[in-house]
């Protein structure tokens, strides 16, 4: 009976592979959003991550709550349905006035 709960390793990590890809198709992506609806989008959400091509993906943030605490704001760019540049937000590294980190 023991037998029966064994479950080739083949199997298992066929599975494993089918399911780590779904992940990954499940992510928004910003080529299938207006400028303005992508923008909305991540409005709506907070913080997400999304794909900006077949194998690029980004986190898009609205505002620096969003950021960890030595993050701020700033701006970068990513395709869309309608232009291929669209202004999004994303969180980075604050910079210091004197050049120090």
């Amino acid at each position: 009976m023991a037998n029966c709960l064994r479950v080739p390793m083949a199997l298992v990590l066929g599975m494993l592979f089918l399911f780590s890809g779904s992940a990954a198709s499940a992510r928004p992506d910003t080529r299938n959003y207006t400028c303005e609806g992508a923008q909305a989008f991540i409005a709506s959400q907070g913080g997400v991550t999304m794909s900006t091509g077949d194998r690029t993906y980004q986190r898009f943030v609205h505002t620096r709550s969003s950021c960890l605490g030595l993050q701020t704001v700033r701006a970068t760019y990513a395709p869309t349905k309608d232009v291929p540049k669209c202004r999004l937000s994303t969180c980075a590294m604050r910079s210091t006035s004197d050049g120090n980190r």
